[in-house]
C-alpha cells in the first residue's frame, strides 16, 4: 500500500471513531428532543458540534448546554447557546449582512438610473403628447365653432335690409373669420411642436440608452461562512451517513 493511502486510511479511521464519538453523546439519550426553526428556510446550515442538522427535524440531545452555528446565503452568521429541556425548539431569524444591504442599495441605484435614461425623456414626451393633442382637441372644437358662427354672420349679411344691419354683421363675420384663422394657426403650430419634440425624444432617447448601456451593474460575492460538507461518517436521526468532503466555516 502506498504512503498516501496509508495516511488517508488512517485519517478516516480516526475521523469515524472521533465523529461517533460525538454524535453519541447526542443521539443515544432521547429524554431531550430539539427543533430548529429559521428565516429563511431556503439554504440554512445549523451545525450543534460537528454534526448538521435540518429545519424543523427532531433531533434528541442529552440534557445540557449546546452551542450551534446557523447560517444562509446573504445572512449573518449566528452562534448561540441553548439549554435543551424536553421538546425544546428554537427559531432563529438570520438578519442581512451589512454588505449585502449596501449591495441591495446600489443594485436599486443602479436600475433607478439605468431605468431614468431609459424611459425618461420618452415618459415626459408621452406626459407632453397627452397634453398637447387634448389642447388641439379643444382647439379643434373652437375652430369648428367659429366656422359655423362666421357662416351664420355671412348668411344674416346676405339677408340684411338696413344699413345698420350690415355693418353689424360685417363687423360679426370679420371678428369670427380672425379668429378661426388664429386658431387654425395654434393647431397647425401644436402639430409642428408635437413633431419637433418627436424627433428630439428619439434622438435624445437614442444616445441616453447607449449611456445605459454603460453603466456597470453591481455584483454581490461573498464567502460562505458555514458549509454543509463534513470528512467521514456522521448520524442523522440515528442514521449513519458516510461523507468523504471537507467542512469549512
Amino acid at each position: 500500500m502506498k504512503p498516501y493511502q496509508t495516511l488517508f486510511t488512517i485519517l478516516f479511521i480516526l475521523s469515524f471513531f472521533t465523529t461517533y464519538s460525538q454524535v453519541d453523546t447526542i443521539q443515544n439519550s432521547k429524554t431531550n428532543s430539539l427543533r430548529i426553526y429559521t428565516k429563511p428556510k431556503e439554504g440554512v446550515i445549523i451545525k450543534i458540534d460537528s454534526n448538521y442538522f435540518s429545519f424543523g427535524k427532531q433531533y434528541f440531545f442529552k440534557p445540557g448546554k449546546y452551542t450551534f452555528l446557523v447560517w444562509a446565503p446573504t445572512r449573518e452568521l449566528i452562534s448561540q447557546e441553548i439549554n435543551i429541556t424536553k421538546q425544546s425548539f428554537v427559531k432563529i431569524k438570520l438578519p442581512y449582512t451589512k454588505e449585502y444591504k449596501t449591495y441591495r442599495k446600489k443594485l436599486l441605484a443602479y436600475k433607478v438610473k439605468k431605468q431614468s435614461l431609459r424611459y425618461l425623456l420618452l415618459g415626459g414626451f408621452a406626459y407632453y403628447t397627452s397634453q398637447a393633442m387634448s389642447n388641439i382637441h379643444s382647439l379643434n372644437k373652437e375652430l369648428d365653432r367659429e366656422k359655423e358662427a362666421a357662416l351664420q354672420a355671412q348668411e344674416q349679411y346676405n339677408a340684411a335690409i338696413w344699413l345698420e344691419d350690415f355693418n353689424t354683421y360685417r363687423t360679426k363675420f370679420e371678428a369670427h373669420k380672425s379668429n378661426y384663422n388664429n386658431t387654425l394657426d395654434e393647431i397647425n403650430k401644436s402639430w409642428t411642436n408635437l413633431t419637433i419634440a418627436a424627433s428630439l425624444t428619439a434622438v435624445s432617447t437614442y444616445f441616453t440608452w447607449r449611456m445605459s448601456n454603460k453603466i456597470i451593474k453591481p455584483q454581490y460575492k461573498e464567502t460562505p461562512l458555514l458549509s454543509s460538507s463534513s470528512i467521514g461518517p456522521s448520524f442523522i436521526n440515528n442514521h449513519l451517513v458516510m461523507n468523504l468532503t471537507l467542512n469549512i466555516h
